[in-house]
């Protein structure tokens, strides 16, 4: 005896293979999506994390930068972003070929209101000033 087509169950293993595929396909768009928002994210911190420290590197004296402590918010790019920067005398271990009279350090910290990851950039700053 001949028989034409697929069978009841044939076609049965075949759509639940095919939706485990479409499922597998979803879940992969799902989770590139929130890589590719979070991405974003990190990327709108490091700017503001990146324009800070310039900001204090170009107007901030010695002193200041080593007694600085302050937190705001910033909404610059459109995701309200919580600015964190303390600042203290450099030590000998951080700055082993310069003078304490001559650098600071400071950590930025930059935390959006939405989520729990941090950016935080330390870096020594140095001034004639």
């Amino acid at each position: 005896m001949m028989r034409k087509g697929f069978s009841l169950m044939e076609v049965m293993i075949a759509l639940v293979i095919l939706g485990i595929a479409v499922e597998i396909f979803f879940r992969i768009t799902n989770m590139s999506q929130k890589n590719v928002s979070k991405g974003r994210n990190w990327q709108q911190e490091a700017g503001l994390v990146e324009r800070t420290i310039e900001s204090l590197r170009n107007d901030s004296t010695l002193t200041s930068l080593q007694q600085m402590d302050r937190t705001w918010i910033d909404s610059s790019f459109g995701t309200p972003i919580r600015m964190h920067v303390t600042g203290s005398q450099a030590t000998e271990a951080v700055a082993p070929d310069f003078p304490r009279d001559m650098v600071a350090l400071v950590t930025v910290t930059a935390t959006p209101l939405s989520g729990s990851d941090s950016l935080v950039v330390s870096t020594v700053l140095w001034s004639n000033q």
